[in-house]
C-alpha cells in the first residue's frame, strides 16, 4: 500500500466526524498543552457522550469534556491536560472514567472535574511493535506472516509520521476488562482496568488493516467488534475471536448493545440498522424511514433505542420497529443521550434537547 494510499483511507472516518480539526488545522502542542477552557466549548463540535447514574459525559474537538448532572441546567467544562480531539468516553462505577482520541492518548478522570494522561501517544504503538516482534520470532507461515508483516509495515510508518495512530472507541467492564480499537485494524486489551494493554490485533481476522470503529459486550461478557467492510467479530475470552456473517458490506460505525441479554444493534452508512436477539447468531434488517449515516445510540428507560446520524436525522427503535423523531436542523448528530431526567442528542453546535412528549410509544 503506498504512502498516498495511506493517506485516503483516513478520508473515511471523516464522513462520521471521529476526524475533524486536526487534519486542516494542525496542532503540534495539542499533545502537550492543556484544552482551553471557553465558554463556547458547550456549543463545539461533540463526538461522543455517555450516561451513568445521574451523571453525562460529553468528549469533541479539541481535548473538550464537559459534563452535567441530572437536574442542572449548565454544562460545565472538565480540565484536560491535551487538546487532541477526543473520539470515545467509557465509564464504570469501580474504576472512573476513560476518554481515548487521536495520537494514540488515553485519558483517565475518578471526577469528571478532572482529566490525566493514563498513557502517552507513543505508549499502544510500543505493545503493537513488542507483540508483533514476538509473533514474527515465532517463524508463522502463509496469510498469517504476510498479516504480521504488513501490521509492522503501518506501524513503522504510523511512528515515522508521529507515532500516533487514531482510536475510534473504547469500551470498558465493570470486572477490569476493556477494549480499545482504531484505524488501520488497531485493538487493545486490558484485564486490569486500563494499567496495561495488549495489542490484539493479530487475533482478529482483518489481513487488510481495515479501521475497527466500535465495541461493546452484552450482559453476559460477551465482546464484540465492529468497523469496515462489514467486520463484526465476537469473543467470550478477549483471545479467539470469531468473525460473524452479517447482511451487509458496508462500514459499521457503531455497535450498541441495548443492556437487554443478547440484543444489539449495528448502524452503518446508508441507514443501514442491523438487529440481534442472541448476541450476533441471527441479524434482521430493520428499515428507516430516511436513508443517512448513522453513528450515535443509547437505550431509553422504556427499553427503546435512540438513534442520531448524518442530516440531523432522529428516530426511536423497539425491536424491529422504528419511528422517526422531528428535529429542527440539518446537524451532524453523533451521539445520542439518554439521562434520567431528558432525552438529547450531541454533535456539531453542541447539545439539544428532544420533546418525545407527541411520540407513541405504542406506534413503534
Amino acid at each position: 500500500m503506498n504512502h498516498i494510499f495511506r493517506k485516503l483511507i483516513f478520508l473515511v472516518p471523516l464522513i462520521s466526524g471521529l476526524v475533524y480539526a486536526e487534519q486542516t488545522f494542525p496542532d503540534k502542542d495539542r499533545n502537550t498543552e492543556p484544552a482551553v477552557m471557553s465558554d463556547k466549548a458547550a456549543s463545539s463540535f461533540i463526538i461522543d457522550a455517555d450516561t451513568l447514574g445521574e451523571l453525562t459525559i460529553l468528549v469533541g474537538e479539541r481535548g473538550h469534556i464537559l459534563y452535567q448532572h441530572a437536574g442542572e441546567g449548565n454544562w460545565q467544562q472538565a480540565k484536560v491536560p491535551v487538546r487532541v480531539n477526543l473520539t470515545s468516553l467509557s465509564m464504570t462505577q469501580s474504576n472512573g472514567y476513560w476518554a481515548i482520541g487521536h495520537d494514540a492518548l488515553i485519558l483517565k478522570a475518578k471526577s469528571p472535574e478532572q482529566w490525566q494522561v493514563a498513557h502517552n501517544s507513543s505508549y499502544l504503538a510500543e505493545v503493537a511493535k513488542k507483540e508483533l516482534t514476538k509473533r514474527l520470532i515465532a517463524n508463522p507461515e502463509g496469510d498469517l506472516l504476510d498479516a504480521l508483516e504488513y501490521m509492522q509495515d503501518e506501524l513503522a510508518f504510523g511512528q515515522q509520521d508521529g507515532g500516533g495512530n487514531s482510536l475510534f472507541d473504547i469500551h470498558m467492564q465493570e470486572n477490569g476488562t476493556g477494549l480499545i480499537v482504531g484505524a488501520s485494524g488497531w485493538a487493545f486489551m486490558t484485564r486490569d482496568h486500563g494499567e496495561n494493554w495488549s495489542f490484539i490485533g493479530p487475533n482478529i481476522n482483518n489481513p487488510d488493516l481495515l479501521h475497527l470503529y466500535s465495541t461493546t459486550s452484552t450482559p453476559d461478557g460477551t465482546l464484540f467488534i465492529a468497523g469496515e467492510g462489514g467486520l463484526i467479530f465476537r469473543s467470550m475470552d478477549g483471545e479467539q475471536w470469531q468473525q460473524l456473517e452479517i447482511p451487509y458490506y458496508g462500514t459499521i460505525l457503531s455497535a450498541h448493545a441495548t443492556g437487554k441479554q443478547g440484543e444489539l444493534y449495528l448502524l452503518g452508512m446508508g441507514g443501514k440498522l442491523l438487529h440481534s436477539t442472541n448476541n450476533g447468531q441471527q441479524w434482521q434488517e430493520i428499515q428507516l424511514s430516511n436513508k443517512t449515516i448513522l453513528q450515535g445510540a443509547c437505550t431509553t428507560h422504556n427499553g427503546e433505542t435512540l438513534l442520531t446520524g448524518l442530516g440531523g436525522q432522529v428516530f426511536l427503535v423497539r425491536g424491529d420497529k422504528s419511528i422517526h423523531i422531528p428535529f429542527s436542523g440539518r446537524q451532524h448528530l453523533s451521539s445520542a443521550i439518554c439521562s434520567t431526567d431528558h432525552y438529547q442528542v450531541a454533535g456539531e453546535g453542541g447539545v439539544y434537547t428532544l420533546d418525545l412528549s407527541s411520540i407513541s410509544v405504542d406506534g413503534i
